[in-house]
């Protein structure tokens, strides 16, 4: 973008010089960035993770790109680029992402990004399909003896999920009379 080519052309008859003109072609410059999420891993833990993120420069000059969240929702850190990016190349970024505190596995938030050059050029905007992953956590807990006869009992004990997923659980008793 930028480059200037001045073009001499000389209109001659018979060796004898009749004319000269020049013609000027500058190329313009054209800013276009876009998030390439081809293979990304776009899951995040229950209580934040990074993220990477692939931008690719689509201009014809070398810039460096300047990213921000454009909507609300989960709170997201974008990582400072200072990397120039030549035309038709791209790089590959860091974002911190988190979910809302008691998000569920699975549950998905499209966070709007825009990225642009520097300056505003090229400015677009790109929904980015984050997911929170999966963290099981379940416990088993009984209080006291328990005391069982041969015509029953009832002990106190108690499964708890404290994850954020369905959790299927299965329960075997062995060594019973």
């Amino acid at each position: 973008a930028g480059t200037e080519v001045v073009l001499d052309i000389e209109f001659k008859s018979n060796d004898i010089l009749v004319h000269t003109t020049s013609i000027r072609y500058v190329v313009l410059q054209k800013s276009g960035w876009k998030f390439n999420l081809t293979g990304m891993d776009l899951e995040v833990e229950p209580d934040g993770s990074n993220v990477t993120l692939r931008v690719d420069n689509l201009g014809n000059s070398p810039e460096t790109p300047y990213i921000y969240k454009y909507s609300s929702g989960w709170n997201i850190t974008i990582q400072n680029i200072t990397d120039i990016i030549q035309p038709f190349d791209s790089i590959e970024i860091q974002v911190f992402v988190t979910p809302p505190p008691q998000s569920f596995a699975g549950e998905i938030e499209e966070i709007l990004l825009q990225i642009s050059d520097n300056d505003g050029q090229g400015s677009t905007i790109e929904s980015i399909p984050f997911r929170v992953a999966a963290k099981p956590n379940v416990t088993l807990d009984a209080r006291g003896h328990w005391k069982v006869s041969q015509d029953g009992g009832y002990p106190a004990a108690w499964i708890t999920n404290n994850g954020n997923d369905i959790a299927q659980v299965s329960i075997e008793i062995s060594g019973l009379p």
